[in-house]
């Protein structure tokens, strides 16, 4: 349930202010990655986390991105791992 901190209650204020015009920039990107236009940054990745430790986790890195490559973008890490969680 808490997997993605954007969505948590302490930070509904903060996804509300965006403002109309940076939330259709946000559309805009999302639609020329999934239409093939606009190449993933990611790789086409499945899982991510935040490269800073949450105050919540018990350990950091996540265990299921130990010894896995990645992508950092800004200040997440994303990895292609497909269904399994193996490397894909």
């Amino acid at each position: 349930p808490a997997q993605f901190s954007c969505w948590w209650d302490a930070q509904a204020p903060r996804v509300r202010s965006r403002s109309a015009e940076s939330l259709a920039a946000f559309i805009e990107v999302a639609r020329g990655v999934l239409d093939g236009v606009t190449p993933d940054p990611t790789g086409g990745a499945d899982h991510y986390h935040t490269i800073a430790r949450p105050e919540y986790a018990m350990v950091w890195p996540p265990k299921w991105a130990r010894g896995r490559e990645g992508v950092t973008v800004g200040r997440h890490i994303f990895y292609r791992l497909g269904l399994s969680g193996a490397r894909a």
